[in-house]
């Protein structure tokens, strides 16, 4: 007969708590994204290597200290997020940092707030960042894709009705200026379509280099729309068709020195309440007008 005694040694509390505290340590550093554990107090509790790794900030006491480098258009986007979540709601948001050697960094930053054990109070709250940079220009990629004429490289349909609708929506006064270019298929007839490619591409660059702050559009074909803002006036506005008109007239070598013109139909409104689609249409109007006076003349409607 064998008698076996099992006799259990416990590690000592203040082991076992090393263990857990060791273990969650490796879990921080080994995640792919920063982890900052702030207080309500807005000082740090813990960053690992990642954090101060995407924000160049490995001391500081405080999180701003760390994210110095953000840049001022999102600081004030980073200061109301961290002011939310220590008041007890998650938040998600983009900010864009400036890095020695780097550049301009884009990263995702995501707020949780850390409560109490009794699970009421705020206590701090995590912030997960993530750098995004690559993703962020892919995506601004496909969205200038989206929003532009493969060709002119000028807004689409789509995105200059929208440029109206944001102007007429924010601004005191909003120039709409509809442009036809005139004979256009006799160049394609003659010169060929590559020709008639060309051209659009040199009227598009024209229109651009002849407005400031201006949204440029083609519509399709030969139109193209221009939106400016902060027009005071119907005057103002038709001074500006009529300067396109002449930038557009200036002649161009192509397969031979041509003279393009084109028809211009402006409408102006200070009425934030506008129908974008009237205004349109009133340019559009007035753009026919002039075409049928056979010259490249401007007139308001």
């Amino acid at each position: 007969m064998v008698n076996t005694e099992i006799v259990l040694i416990d590690r000592p509390p203040d082991d076992r708590t090393s263990v857990s505290t060791q273990l969650l340590h490796h879990l921080w550093e080994a995640l792919p994204f920063g982890i900052a554990q702030i207080d309500t107090d807005h000082r740090i509790v813990f960053t690992n290597d990642k954090f101060d790794e995407i924000t160049g900030r490995a001391d500081g006491e405080h999180l701003a200290d760390r994210l110095d480098r953000v840049r001022p258009a999102d600081q004030l986007a980073l200061d109301k997020a961290v002011r939310t979540v220590l008041a007890g709601d998650d938040v998600e948001i983009e900010l864009s940092m400036t890095r020695p050697h780097l550049g301009v960094r884009r990263c995702s930053a995501v707020l949780s707030t850390l409560v109490g054990r009794s699970g009421y109070g705020t206590t701090g709250a995590l912030l997960c960042l993530t750098d995004i940079t690559h993703q962020a220009r892919q995506r601004d990629e496909i969205l200038h894709l989206a929003m532009h004429d493969d060709l002119t490289k000028c807004l689409n349909r789509p995105a200059v009705l929208d440029a109206l609708a944001a102007a007429c929506a924010d601004d005191t006064g909003v120039a709409v200026i509809f442009i036809d270019l005139d004979e256009f298929k006799a160049v394609n007839d003659t010169y060929g379509h590559a020709a008639g490619d060309s051209l659009l591409v040199s009227i598009a660059d024209r229109l651009r280099q002849s407005t400031r702050n201006a949204s440029i559009g083609r519509l399709g074909g030969d139109e193209f729309l221009v939106i400016a803002r902060n027009v005071p006036s119907p005057e103002h506005a038709e001074h500006l068709g009529r300067r396109l008109a002449r930038a557009v007239r200036r002649p161009l070598h192509l397969c031979g020195t041509i003279r393009p013109s084109a028809s211009v139909g402006v409408a102006w409104s200070a009425d934030p309440h506008a129908d974008p689609s009237a205004l349109v249409a009133r340019a559009d109007a007035a753009m026919y007008q002039a075409k049928r006076r056979r010259h490249a003349h401007v007139t308001v409607g």
